[in-house]
């Protein structure tokens, strides 16, 4: 029976260690790399502060009749709120309602985030898998219950929830007043896992997460205090491809 030369296995097996790990040019070999890919908490806040809207001016423009002239509503935003406000005509009370808009963006740059994405092959990309996007609520001094808001994933320079190249992927439910929420799934829209998941396997273009609702004050509503401050992160894992 042959012997086994020793110092010749030994050699083999540092030979195919050295391959796998990407022939000594400090790069992990794309059929092994697997790792965590996830998007840091990202902070967002409602703070009524930035509606600048007093009692008075809201219970002015909400106590006028639009039924003879709708488009009247839109002056009386204008005067009734500083900033993020528009209004419309109420087709069941026939008077304006305010809406308080909540527009916010954070961020995302994946490849300033993760060490492990300067390994990758920028040419063959990953393959990306999302196990959960969650959203928290730390503090709420708002006085008032927000509608629900959406989540949308958008191009970075997108800083609008309303432009037309933010793409909603999600849902966060009402948030009462004055209430806190531990950490809680955020509902998919239809195609938002895809499309964020789209978002995040193009890791070396940052992209940015906005938030939308708005909160309408009819005839007779107090005018929002306080601010609201949650998190929204997303966990995911990765693959070389």
């Amino acid at each position: 029976m042959k012997l086994v030369d020793w110092e010749d296995e030994m050699s083999r097996s540092f030979a195919l260690l050295f391959a796998l790990l990407g022939g000594g040019c400090g790069l992990i070999s794309s059929d092994v790399l697997d790792f965590p890919l996830d998007i840091k908490p990202k902070t967002f806040s409602v703070d009524a502060d930035n509606w600048m809207i007093n009692q008075a001016e809201a219970d002015a423009a909400t106590s006028t009749s639009c039924a003879q002239a709708p488009s009247a509503c839109a002056a009386l935003a204008q005067q009734a709120c500083a900033a993020n406000c528009t209004a419309t005509c109420s087709t069941t009370t026939q008077t304006c309602e305010l809406q308080l808009q909540i527009g916010l963006y954070s961020t995302v740059d994946l490849n300033m985030d993760q060490s492990e994405l300067a390994s990758i092959d920028k040419t063959k990309g990953i393959s990306v898998a999302i196990d959960s996007a969650t959203y928290a609520v730390m503090e709420n001094k708002l006085t008032v219950a927000t509608p629900p808001m959406t989540i949308f994933v958008a191009p970075v320079l997108v800083m609008a929830p309303s432009d037309p190249m933010a793409n909603p992927i999600g849902t966060l439910a009402s948030i009462p007043a004055l209430t806190t929420v531990d950490e809680t799934a955020i509902a998919y829209t239809d195609h938002g896992k895809q499309d964020l998941n789209g978002a995040m396997t193009n890791f070396s273009s940052p992209f940015n997460l906005l938030v939308g609702a708005s909160i309408t004050l009819k005839a007779g509503d107090t005018v929002p205090s306080g601010k609201l401050t949650a998190t929204v992160k997303v966990n995911a894992h990765a693959h070389a491809l």
